[in-house]
């Protein structure tokens, strides 16, 4: 299905003349390739939708697209090409404002010192990315931020830290989940 449903977007392509919407499919087919596991693909459809909207000065757009940009490269191993990614995606989504955008890239980033071993950094990140999640009474920012904390801890070896994440972030996702049922 997913094969399919890329290939829509791919022979879409041929048609489509307005770059924004260009861009757009682009990001898109990155995206499925990135779910299939396919994250050199992905990148090369991420970087040929941020030249686009880098010509267009598509802000919100570009700030998306770096983020992807570097989830690809962290999948690939490239951590350090993330981390400039995901520090180009944070200044432009502090610029506009895009405060969920703002905490999802700081819990990216706090990856990146997760994966780099560097957990009192990475601790640092996660928890200004539950700060602007706790702002925006985002849940679903708010359970992820606290697992990411939680796991630093438990690296660090701080275990009663560690639990009292976990289960605050735990608390936090049945709250999404209860919410999701109500809404659904």
């Amino acid at each position: 299905r997913q094969m399919c449903i890329r290939d829509s977007y791919s022979h879409a392509l041929q048609f489509v003349t307005d770059k924004s919407q260009k861009g757009a499919i682009l990001d898109t087919i990155g995206l499925y390739y990135l779910q299939l596991g396919n994250f050199t693909d992905a990148l090369v459809h991420f970087q040929l939708s941020g030249e686009i909207f880098e010509q267009l000065n598509d802000s919100l757009w570009l700030g998306k697209i770096y983020n992807n940009i570097a989830v690809a490269h962290y999948w690939l191993g490239n951590s350090i090409d993330a981390l400039s990614h995901y520090q180009n995606a944070l200044s432009i989504r502090v610029a506009i404002n895009d405060m969920i955008g703002v905490g999802r890239v700081l819990n990216n980033i706090g990856l990146v010192y997760q994966e780099w071993n560097l957990y009192k950094d990475a601790l640092v990140w996660h928890e200004q990315a539950l700060e602007t999640a706790y702002d925006l009474n985002h849940i679903g920012l708010i359970a992820y931020s606290y697992s990411n904390i939680g796991q630093c801890h438990e690296k660090l070896k701080n275990y009663d830290s560690a639990l009292e994440s976990y289960r605050t972030g735990f608390n936090y996702q049945v709250q999404l989940d209860e919410q999701n049922r109500t809404n659904s």
